[in-house]
């Protein structure tokens, strides 16, 4: 998304039979980032799939990184994977494990400026493992 704004004028004075003429252009870029939609909060059962979106937009186009608990994400093939999208970034990440439950930033940044927005994971265990383990406990 771009916005640009172009204004043309121009003033004509006459005085004691002297006319002056000021001619002008102003253009100007508009620099804008901001996020479309938050990054939402999400559960999902353990060994399933999640799904973060970083929703931005911005001029200039913005880079997106993503956090966890402050720290870069590491991708792991096949397992967490980032992808830049038409409207900003996807995590994904498969064969979730409890250890993945954080909380997931993405931060967005254009030059100009920076901003953040913060979603939760929580990966919960599975109704089998919670009896399986909640029986070994007894």
């Amino acid at each position: 998304i771009q916005i640009r704004l172009i204004l043309r004028f121009s003033c004509q004075v006459s005085i004691w039979q002297v006319k002056l003429i000021f001619k002008s252009n102003f253009s100007s870029f508009s620099y804008f980032l901001t996020f479309l939609e938050p990054v939402n909060n999400i559960t999902v059962v353990q060994g399933q799939t999640a799904i973060l979106h970083c929703k931005v937009a911005g001029n200039p186009s913005p880079n997106v990184r993503w956090l966890k608990n402050d720290a870069p994400v590491v991708q792991e093939p096949r397992r967490i994977i980032i992808r830049k999208t038409d409207y900003g970034s996807r995590l994904r990440i498969q064969d979730l494990d409890t250890t993945d439950t954080g909380y997931y930033q993405c931060v967005a940044s254009n030059g100009m400026k920076t901003i953040t927005a913060t979603g939760v994971l929580f990966v919960r265990l599975g109704e089998f493992l919670a009896f399986i383990i909640t029986q070994t406990a007894l």
